[in-house]
């Protein structure tokens, strides 16, 4: 009957103890800080990571779709069109980076005049002439009403 009332004592009796120090109050201040600061640096990183997201998701809805469109899947060109441009995205990128090039020609001072919005761009790998092997890549913007 003994060893059956051992198993429900606890394993740690009682508070830790902590050891004696020279100035108790220095240490409990110190701790008390020091915990302030973490839960202020705590606050301040989820703020900024909010407000960060805030910002991310202001500027990405500046921008305009992009449609990336392969009517030839099954043919060379169209598998190494998906693979080097579709599949890793750098058809979106060269379109990105071309439309950047653009404006900045078009409108070398930001506020000078009014920029005309596109709303959607659409890229289009599609055979010229089904009965020969010519390929041309089509763009289609819509611009916004």
């Amino acid at each position: 009957m003994d060893d059956r009332q051992s198993l429900f004592q606890p394993l740690i009796h009682g508070k830790p103890t902590i050891p004696p120090s020279t100035n108790k109050h220095y240490v409990h201040h110190a701790s008390h800080k020091s915990g302030t600061i973490n839960i202020l640096v705590r606050f301040l990183s989820v703020f900024f990571i909010g407000l960060l997201a805030l910002y991310a998701n202001r500027e990405a809805s500046k921008g305009f779709d992009i449609t990336v469109i392969n009517d030839i899947k099954d043919s060379v060109a169209g598998r190494r069109f998906h693979l080097f441009y579709v599949s890793n995205d750098k058809a979106t990128r060269i379109i990105l980076d071309t439309s950047n090039f653009v404006e900045h020609l078009l409108y070398p001072e930001a506020h000078a005049q009014p920029k005309k919005h596109i709303n959607h761009v659409v890229l289009r790998l599609s055979s010229l002439n089904s009965t020969s092997d010519n390929i041309g890549v089509v763009v289609h913007h819509s611009p916004s009403k």
